[in-house]
């Protein structure tokens, strides 16, 4: 069978007898190409029998018979079958075609058949011969066809009206009778059996819903949520693109319908489609050309099709048009940061007031021109001024980028503010040379002194990324402290002030490089030089820079063997050393510590003649 058709066919002679007597084929075609097709079961299913007038047989094992049927004690009755269906999910559809199939599984005579179904009212333990379900309208009758099998395996019935009166009526559940017409109930030969479980095919469409989540996009790409009221946000273009989501209870391909119009002229309506999207998806269009004008009011709404059916429109959504920028830069100032002045200074905030030159502004963007925080800040008003606290992040000339933003989004040209910012970090000086592991005086001054509350009460240090360590300062914010450099080579001070309001300074950097290798010395073999011979002894004098060492290790052959000898009272050793053979040498000297700590080696190289 065609999987899209179903279909009960008559041969033509059989279809001449049979419509004579209401016998009609049926047909049923392909559902159209939104909506669905279900198949559902029968969740019930009963006969009644003639020759038990006063009993109800529902639910019970095995095939039910319909028309006239003979018992095995030669005894003649009769029987319709009830089968109910669950339509529940069906509400609110609109039902295209509705195909009943049963299975035929006796027949008394294979040449006549005339089965007619019903509409009926609901079946019960109380449904019985004397007392059966109320017809309510004769859907279809199936007659014999010619060269098919008998017992059929298939017999189909259009349902179509039943169905649609039943959900019309508000029903949950579709009762379908089967039974022989009338005048030919209790004729023998029509009797037939059909297996009690049926199947109704429904194809059947959903209205889809009103499309939802209506936004307008502008033109430069961020899109404004809908304004369900008058006059709505500003749009930068007249071609913004419109969003909507589209969705389908049957999950079809969903299309859109929009139609927008000038807000004081509802009747002047321009519609044009939104392309199909998956049911459930957000769908597009750009508004085109020559619909809109700049200055303009409009509203827009849309409406959804899956291709059979249409939604209700959705509510309208407000929009207006400005495709203008603003032509005046932005005024700035600042009492604390006054242009054409060095002002303190740098991580200190300070208010800026940003002014507008054009009234549709309605905040402004600010940014550091070297780089630093930018941000946004509301007007006070349409067209008004804005106050921020900001807080200049270098030293020396400082540049804040301001620039206009009106209602559509379109900025303004920008404004450079120009003012000098004074280096806040502390002043730092010492006594002296800083000597690896020896203490020494170093002295902090403050970076701020005029500004209320930023004087500091102390200063926090740090070595490389030692611990922090602070010190009180004195009234007139100096202070001083000993520190030691207990790590060889590179070394980083690092030092921030806070002040009485808790502010704390940029930090000041100071740069310091301890080399701790000793110093070695020779007359006899002078270093870089060739000097002495084999077998000739010479003397090297070695002077430590790390104080507290207590040895000094060395090698004449790149430390394969090592030698010590103890550091003196002065800071130094001599040894002697007889070279074997001629040749160039290196000799690697360190310093040991009471812990076992080791400075750098020293390479000195000379030549043996």
């Amino acid at each position: 069978m065609d999987a899209g058709r179903w279909l009960v066919r008559l041969g033509a002679a059989a279809a001449a007898s049979l419509t004579a007597t209401g016998v009609l084929a049926v047909v049923v075609v392909a559902p159209a190409s939104a909506g669905s097709v279900v198949t559902p079961q029968n969740s019930s299913w009963a006969y009644v029998d003639s020759a038990t007038p006063k009993s109800s047989h529902v639910n019970e094992s095995g095939d039910v018979p319909v028309g006239g049927v003979t018992d095995a004690d030669g005894n003649d009755h009769k029987a319709r079958a009830y089968f109910t269906f669950d339509i529940s999910g069906l509400r609110g559809a609109q039902i295209s075609t509705a195909v009943f199939s049963a299975a035929e599984t006796r027949a008394t005579d294979c040449v006549d058949r005339a089965v007619e179904l019903w509409e009926t009212g609901p079946v019960s333990s109380a449904t019985t011969w004397k007392n059966p379900a109320v017809e309510q309208q004769k859907l279809a009758t199936v007659g014999y066809t010619a060269g098919t099998t008998c017992p059929m395996p298939y017999l189909g019935w259009d349902a179509t009206a039943g169905l649609r009166d039943a959900l019309a009526g508000g029903g949950s559940v579709l009762t379908l009778e089967l039974r022989v017409p009338a005048p030919h109930e209790g004729d023998a030969k029509l009797g037939r059996w059909f297996a009690n479980k049926v199947s109704l095919t429904i194809t059947y469409n959903r209205t889809p819903n009103a499309p939802t989540g209506l936004r307008n996009g502008d033109g430069f790409g961020a899109g404004k949520d809908c304004a369900l009221q008058t006059p709505g946000p500003f749009l930068n273009t007249t071609q913004p693109t419109l969003y909507a989501t589209l969705s389908d209870p049957d999950r079809d391909q969903t299309s859109g319908e929009v139609a927008i119009w000038p807000v004081d002229q509802p009747d002047n309506r321009t519609t044009f489609s939104m392309p199909d999207v998956p049911s459930g998806s957000v769908g597009q269009r750009r508004v085109p050309a020559g619909v809109l004008t700049d200055g303009g009011s409009y509203a827009w709404q849309i409406r959804a099709s899956d291709g059979a059916a249409t939604s209700l429109w959705s509510a309208p959504c407000y929009f207006q048009v400005d495709t203008e920028p603003p032509t005046h830069a932005p005024g700035v100032s600042s009492a604390d940061y006054p242009t054409g002045v060095t002002s303190e200074g740098q991580g200190i905030p300070g208010t800026f007031v940003f002014t507008a030159n054009d009234p549709d502004v309605v905040g402004f963007t600010y940014e550091w021109g070297g780089g630093g925080t930018a941000g946004y800040v509301p007007a006070n008003t349409l067209g008004g001024t804005a106050t921020a606290s900001l807080t200049p992040p270098r030293p020396s000339v400082d540049d804040l980028l301001v620039t206009a933003v009106d209602r559509a989004g379109w900025f303004s040209p920008t404004t450079d503010y120009r003012f000098f910012v004074s280096a806040t970090w502390p002043a730092v000086s010492y006594t002296g040379t800083p000597a690896f592991g020896t203490p020494f005086t170093v002295s902090f001054a403050p970076g701020v002194i005029d500004r209320s509350g930023y004087l500091p009460t102390s200063y926090t240090y740090k070595i490389n990324d030692g611990p922090a360590q602070t010190v009180a300062a004195a009234a007139d914010g100096t202070a001083s402290t000993q520190i030691t450099f207990t790590t060889p080579g590179p070394a980083w001070l690092s030092v921030t002030s806070t002040g009485s309001n808790g502010w704390v300074s940029p930090a000041s950097q100071s740069y310091f490089y301890f080399d701790t290798t000793p110093t070695v010395s020779s007359t006899d073999y002078p270093e870089s030089a060739e000097a002495g011979g084999a077998g000739v002894s010479g003397s090297f004098t070695f002077t430590a820079k790390v104080p507290g060492s207590t040895q000094f290790a060395y090698s004449f052959d790149f430390e394969t063997t090592t030698q010590t000898a103890p550091v003196g009272p002065d800071g130094t050793a001599t040894i002697n050393w007889t070279p074997d053979s001629a040749g160039w040498y290196e000799l690697d000297v360190w310093t040991v510590s009471p812990d076992g700590t080791t400075s750098d080696p020293y390479y000195y190289v000379f030549m043996v003649r």
